[in-house]
């Protein structure tokens, strides 16, 4: 098993790849870098890789000094509420779709539905009920004609089973 040797000019590693390809070696009784090996050689050594474009930053006078504090700024430019929340601090809306069919309050006849579900296990059923308390508030004018359950495995990363509800209204 070969090991990793030292170069004997600058002390930077050489790899017995190094050596098997050529790139390094024994220059006057040393042992040399790929760099170092090339430079006696009188080549030149492996151009360093280009750097990349310069990223551009702010002019120094609005770069912050670390005393006042920074701003989010939101894609208006507009600086306002945060959009950094924790996992879980509030919860998911879905996109409202707007109906031709008003909801009808009379309590005959469900012209809409509503699904929710959840793992069946108790802390995420409580959030399904405070998911559901939150829409039934948020709607007022909803009227729930009835209510659908049923058991079954969702799809996804790990299939588990899910407690699914319909709420007509």
């Amino acid at each position: 098993m070969a090991t990793v040797q030292k170069c004997q000019a600058c002390g930077a590693s050489v790899y017995p790849e190094h050596i098997d390809e050529g790139r390094a070696g024994r220059w006057g009784g040393q042992m040399l870098c790929p760099i170092c090996y090339a430079e006696k050689r009188g080549l030149k050594p492996a151009e360093p890789a280009p750097q990349a474009a310069p990223v551009a930053t702010a002019a120094p006078s609005e770069q912050p000094t670390g005393d006042e504090p920074i701003s989010l700024v939101d894609a208006s430019g507009e600086a306002g509420e945060s959009k950094i929340q924790a996992m879980g601090a509030t919860r998911i809306t879905r996109q409202r779709t707007k109906f031709k069919r008003p909801t009808t309050v009379t309590g005959h006849g469900a012209t809409r539905v509503r699904t929710f579900h959840a793992k069946i296990q108790a802390e995420p059923i409580e959030f399904m009920d405070t998911a559901i308390n939150d829409w039934l508030d948020e709607n007022p004018d909803i009227e729930v004609k009835f209510v659908t359950s049923s058991i079954g495995t969702m799809a996804g990363k790990f299939p588990e089973p899910n407690i699914i509800l319909n709420i007509w209204y």
